[in-house]
């Protein structure tokens, strides 16, 4: 674990092997939640960030998804993968942020 300098070399050398996944890739597609985003029937928002280094706006584009009738997806400039955090600082700027993004897209 000590030679992985990304998180797919840490996937490879630890996470595959003890889940018993072949490569990363393997693992990344038996775990994504985007292949059942289309059979959602209760209505759901999902709020991401642009700059999330694992989520890709491309995870969200397919017609199947898209045409969810049951999905809202908001996505904001910035905000990473773990809970929109600020800074070392000031910490999580969770609770604010989140109803100033609901009032946004709730206008939109």
């Amino acid at each position: 674990m000590c030679q992985a300098s990304t998180i797919e070399t840490f996937d490879q050398l630890f996470t595959c092997p003890f889940h018993g996944y072949a490569t990363p890739a393997d693992y990344y597609h038996a775990n994504s939640s985007v292949f059942h985003l289309s059979s959602i029937q209760t209505p759901v928002s999902i709020i991401y960030a642009l700059d999330d280094p694992f989520i890709s706006p491309e995870d969200f584009t397919p017609k199947a998804i898209t045409s969810n009738p049951f999905l809202k997806i908001m996505a904001t400039k910035y905000g990473g993968h773990v809970g929109f955090f600020r800074s070392l600082s000031e910490g999580f700027q969770y609770p604010y942020w989140i109803m100033q993004e609901i009032t946004v897209h709730a206008e939109k």
